[in-house]
């Protein structure tokens, strides 16, 4: 059976830095070489994780708890986070940072053992492959029961549900009766053929549950009116008289008071009377003011208390009979009791209410009389208070005894309620069983067929673990090494426990360098393809950058191995960050690209790929896409380079996406762009300050600062090595690179519009 291919991911959710992808949205096809470049730290060893977990057959702790994956393969299976179950499971292949780290331990200078197949173990092997053809079947096999159980368990919980369906229809319980209700009632009720009923008895139960014309309950009557209160303060203020005012003429006509109250205001002013033009002297305005602020002003305030009161009271009276009008169903043969009890406190309030308006209108007499003694409405003659509880408690009553009549229907609802369920659950109870008892058995045999293929995985693991033999792998490994590096300084021995690292033919304590541990680690990795009988033509290999810190010739050599080495396995995948690695790899895979008019697309052998990363509320977020044409077809990455300024120059309002880049991106298209332009010793601060001198026109601070920022804030040789930001404002990452647009285009028009056609 042929390896399948990673056809293209499912589905992301929650993995590290990526975007999370919906099912089935991810756009593109994986092909047999597909090259993914992207800048540091974009999650390229996340992504090689990702494909790490299907050999691993497990989520390892590199990955957040909660992140959810799924691939498509090309035989049709979506191994995922919660199922890794697949064909691939020992045909993939991954070097990246874990494998390095499970691999090699560079503290104490060894390796884990390489496997490989000895003559004296074809034996085992023949066994294992017997055994791996048992997994192929067996695994056949517990397919077939897992459809199954699926099926008999589809026919159970579709029976449940319309068995429960016609319960909830007959007893009118909507949604709250479910397929769940019905196993709970199963499980807790012991029915027999004793719940079984005749029609007419059906009727009556019906008949019972589906009472259209019993009422809501009605609630208590709780709001209280104190009523004598307000009373007492009335009747007090109606009492009260002005015996403070010492004005002779005021005592003689009182009833002027308000009149002279309200006229003071006017006339403290004036030194003349407005009404009859007398002379108004500040003596007298100040014994007027005196004589109505000591009596008047105290006099004034105790009305407006109850004036509040008694406007207070009418209206608690009035919302309070609008409340007992409010219409409420009861029984009918509590109807008229209800009533009449409804109609006593109507009557009581609604008398209070028209006390009330009574005393407002005394209390007005009173403001134009204050020295008449004025008698206040009553209430009531024994107690207002007193008589509105009794009312409303009698109300209450006729409203408990309601109440009690529609909970002892009830009663008779549930019990009417019970019979009917019993009934038709007694009515499915052969059905119910037998279709319960085929679901438990498909069930059980499916977990025994799981049990099968987890037994014979067991006894695969013992067999591959009987053929670990690494002795044979030390010379193969060697070889490549030794080519790797370029001379045999480093070597490998074998010892028992695995490989001793040595340094000119003896044990080395002394730390290798990143280089060269890049380097055994990888060429270890070449030589534990073949291991296990494996072949590299049924593998689908990922490797993840493995050039870091290696110089051009060995660089060179990874190519040269990669392409001799890896080109027939069934696919591969590299990811890398480093542009001359993937420009020298481009080369070799570019032309297995070139479409021809005779060329399908399902032809096309290589694909190539770039995750981009942009900034979005202060984070990076990264997606896989289709890798730019300007980094596809150019050496340079000073076209994409140009490109990403354009674009900030364009849509300067977006310049948060790719604001980290800008520092060593403007830096780089300088650079470049003034070497070409202007060849020649001296830096590019030179070349620019010579250009400012010498050119009265060009904005000479602006390009100044625009220099300053591309050399302080730019971190690394290569964009590709970028991982901090800026410390510029993005206003001021985006006039740094206009100002380079600008003076491209001032140097070379014609350069920039052939520059800005690409970028079209």
């Amino acid at each position: 059976m042929p390896t399948p291919k990673i056809e293209s991911i499912r589905h992301l959710k929650n993995v590290g830095i990526f975007s999370d992808i919906n099912r089935d949205m991810f756009p593109y096809v994986f092909r047999k070489f597909n090259l993914i470049y992207g800048f540091n730290g974009c999650g390229k060893t996340t992504l090689s994780r990702l494909f790490g977990m299907l050999s691993e057959n497990r989520i390892t702790e590199n990955l957040p708890d909660n992140a959810e994956f799924s691939f498509a393969l090309s035989d049709g299976k979506v191994p995922s986070h919660d199922n890794f179950d697949c064909a691939l499971n020992r045909h993939i292949a991954v070097f990246n940072e874990d494998y390095i780290e499970r691999s090699l331990t560079w503290k104490e200078g060894t390796a884990q053992p390489i496997i490989y197949l000895g003559t004296e173990q074809v034996e085992l092997a023949s066994e294992l492959k017997a055994l791996e053809g048992q997994h192929s079947e067996a695994d056949k096999d517990q397919v077939l029961k897992a459809a199954t159980f699926v099926s008999d368990d589809r026919a159970f919980t579709t029976l449940c549900t319309d068995r429960a369906r016609l319960i909830a229809e007959q007893l009118g319980a909507g949604r709250t009766y479910n397929a769940t209700s019905l196993k709970a009632d199963y499980a807790s009720l012991q029915i027999t053929p004793d719940d079984g009923l005749f029609d007419e008895d059906i009727k009556k139960l019906r008949t019972t549950i589906t009472r259209a014309d019993l009422p809501e309950k009605v609630g208590n009557i709780l709001i209280s009116l104190d009523g004598d209160s307000v009373q007492v303060a009335i009747q007090s203020a109606l009492k009260s008289l002005v015996s403070d005012i010492s004005i002779e003429a005021l005592q003689r006509r009182k009833d002027a008071l308000d009149w002279v109250n309200a006229g003071l205001h006017l006339h403290l002013d004036e030194s003349e009377c407005l009404f009859c033009g007398n002379d108004f002297t500040e003596n007298r305005a100040q014994a007027l003011k005196e004589a109505l602020q000591s009596g008047f002003g105290k006099f004034s305030e105790i009305l407006d208390n109850a004036s509040e009161m008694a406007d207070n009271f009418r209206a608690s009276c009035r919302n309070f009979r609008e409340q007992l009008n409010k219409a409420a169903e009861t029984l009918p043969q509590h109807r008229t009791s209800i009533d009449q009890a409804k109609a006593a406190v109507h009557s009581l309030v609604a008398n209070a209410e028209a006390t009330a308006s009574q005393w407002g209108e005394q209390l007005g007499r009173k403001r134009t009389k204050p020295d008449e003694e004025i008698v206040a409405s009553l209430l009531a003659p024994e107690g207002w208070n007193r008589a509105f509880a009794d009312a409303v408690s009698s109300l209450n009553y006729q409203i408990t005894a309601n109440n009690a009549a529609i909970d002892n229907f009830e009663n008779e609802r549930r019990t009417a309620k019970l019979k009917l369920k019993r009934h038709y659950l007694f009515e499915g109870k052969d059905a119910y069983e037998s279709a319960k008892l085929k679901s438990e058995k498909s069930e059980e045999a499916c977990k025994a067929a799981r049990r099968i293929v987890d037994e014979i995985n067991q006894k695969i693991s013992e067999l591959r673990a009987k053929l670990k033999s690494h002795g044979l792998a030390a010379p193969q490994l060697n070889s490549l090494l030794h080519g790797y590096l370029g001379h045999k300084h480093i070597s490998v021995e074998t010892v028992e426990e695995g490989y001793r690292i040595c340094r000119d033919g003896k044990e080395s304590r002394k730390p290798l360098s990143e280089g060269e541990k890049t380097a055994l680690a990888f060429c270890y990795f070449l030589t534990a393809l073949n291991s296990e009988g494996r072949k590299t033509q049924d593998l689908v290999i990922v490797l993840d950058d493995p050039i870091s810190s290696l110089d051009a010739r060995a660089m060179t050599h990874v190519v040269r191995t990669v392409r001799q080495n890896l080109a027939k396995s069934t696919q591969l995948f590299v990811l890398t960050h480093n542009l001359d690695f993937m420009c020298q790899l481009k080369k070799w895979l570019y032309p297995k690209n070139k479409k021809a008019e005779n060329i399908k697309d399902c032809d096309i052998v290589a694909g190539f790929f770039f995750i981009e990363t942009v900034m979005l509320n202060g984070h990076r977020l990264s997606k896989i896409v289709e890798m730019p044409h300007l980094i596809r077809d150019y050496d340079s990455e000073y076209h994409y380079l140009y490109s990403l300024l354009k674009s900030l120059c364009d849509k300067p309002n977006d310049a948060e996406q790719f604001a980290y880049l800008m520092p060593n991106a403007i830096r780089k298209v300088l650079e470049i762009f003034f070497a070409f332009k202007i060849p020649g010793g001296g830096g590019i601060g030179h070349k620019i300050n010579t250009l400012i001198q010498n050119s009265t026109e060009l904005d000479g601070p602006r390009i100044s600062a625009m220099l300053d920022f591309a050399q302080i804030e730019s971190h690394a040789d290569s964009i590709g090595d970028i991982v901090t930001f800026s410390a510029y404002t993005l206003h001021q990452v985006a006039d740094a690179a206009d100002c380079l647009m600008g003076l491209i285009e001032w140097l070379d028009p014609n350069h920039k519009k052939a520059m800005d056609g690409l970028c079209r």
